[in-house]
């Protein structure tokens, strides 16, 4: 087993790490497929590939996945404005918004023409929201948070300090119902029974304890109340081929579909938008990633196992990669404005970026032969 002999290093040896990280492989196995027992297995042989849990780009402390908005129905909505008599002012008709990726299909018409106030309104991006380089149109999701100050009006938990409960130990405060907005207050009542009622048997979560599971959900907002020297962020995918943007909109919420990794300064937020939305990168990230029906499919911070080093603005070759990713950034979102004034879907959209456009462009080429340079 090759293993990475890492010690402790300051930043600026960070270029001795590189030499040192090296793809792992422990050897080669035989992997058979088919029926069992049937003339029909075949066998060939495949390298497995790992890493021995020592090494990390110093991003893999900065990514941080979204909240768990697991069950879509409740949360994400379709709004209308708000033309009744005697409407109060910033509120919107809200209905629940469907798709066929729903896992939870149970009734939710008890939620249709709900009466929300803005300030419980959010856009909230998903994977589904990304194209390499560019944002789509985000979706509306309807939370518990106050938009003005960032927070959540919470009361202490019932249960002991002392608690064992993993549960209570992520998730140790709840929803102050009584706190809300009055709209919001039935609104939060009603998602909570129809979670409550069709939940799994052994899931003992609250819709609060499964939304801001890990405290993710308040970590995302207090970074949005005090970003302090990172205020800038881009989202990449959790699975998938890699894909990340830079999100614009500092009060938008992104879902458990993506990573937030927070930067010091835009020059840092392309120069990993190059490298994540490189051929190259996903070719090398490949090797531990696991592997479905369909090839490599989960992501999450496996990208950081590679030699990634955090951006050095004294640094040249991160300078001209950070440019060449502000340079693509303009490119892609032109040919993205080019399909047509109505948004067009992921599909289309990651379509004709990765199949079309960096294929062709000197830009995106560039940052190919930059990224290798990089990774070594």
């Amino acid at each position: 087993t090759a293993l990475w002999e890492i010690g402790f290093l300051e930043r600026n040896d960070f270029d001795k790490i590189k030499r040192q990280a090296c793809a792992l492989a422990p050897g080669q196995v035989e992997m058979w497929l088919g029926p069992t027992d049937t003339p029909q297995v075949t066998r060939k042989a495949e390298t497995l590939h790992h890493d021995d849990g020592e090494f990390h780009s110093p991003y893999a402390g900065i990514a941080r996945e979204g909240p768990s908005i697991r069950d879509r129905r409740l949360f994400f909505v379709i709004t209308e404005p708000n033309t009744t008599q005697m409407a109060a002012l910033n509120t919107f008709i809200t209905y629940p918004r469907t798709s066929g990726q729903d896992k939870k299909r149970y009734d939710v018409a008890v939620l249709h023409g709900n009466v929300i106030h803005d300030d419980n309104l959010f856009d909230a991006y998903l994977g589904e929201s990304i194209a390499p380089y560019v944002t789509l149109t985000p979706l509306k999701a309807a939370l518990p948070v106050d938009k003005p100050s960032m927070t959540l009006p919470l009361v202490s938990s019932q249960h002991p300090a002392n608690t064992k409960s993993s549960v209570v130990k992520h998730n140790a405060r709840e929803i102050d119902v009584a706190k809300l907005d009055t709209r919001m207050q039935s609104r939060w009542k009603t998602m909570s029974a129809l979670w409550d009622a069709n939940k799994g048997k052994n899931d003992k979560m609250s819709l609060y304890q499964r939304l801001n599971y890990h405290n993710i959900l308040t970590s995302q907002l207090e970074w949005m109340r005090n970003p302090r020297d990172r205020p800038i962020r881009i989202a990449y995918t959790t699975s998938g081929t890699p894909t990340a943007t830079l999100i614009s909109d500092d009060r938008a919420v992104l879902d458990e579909t993506l990573y937030q990794v927070t930067c010091r300064n835009t020059d840092e937020a392309y120069y990993l938008l190059a490298i994540i939305n490189s051929d190259t990168l996903a070719t090398a990230v490949n090797q531990f990633m696991p592997k479905g029906l369909f090839g490599a499919r989960h992501l999450h911070k496996h990208l950081w196992k590679l030699p990634i080093p955090e951006y050095d603005p004294k640094d040249t070759d991160h300078i001209n990669l950070s440019r060449l990713g502000r340079r693509a950034t303009v490119e892609a979102q032109t040919v993205i404005a080019k399909l047509g004034a109505l948004a067009p879907s992921v599909t289309k959209a990651r379509s004709t970026l990765r199949h079309q456009w960096q294929p062709n462009s000197p830009i995106a080429q560039q940052i190919e032969t930059a990224v290798q340079q990089l990774l070594g």
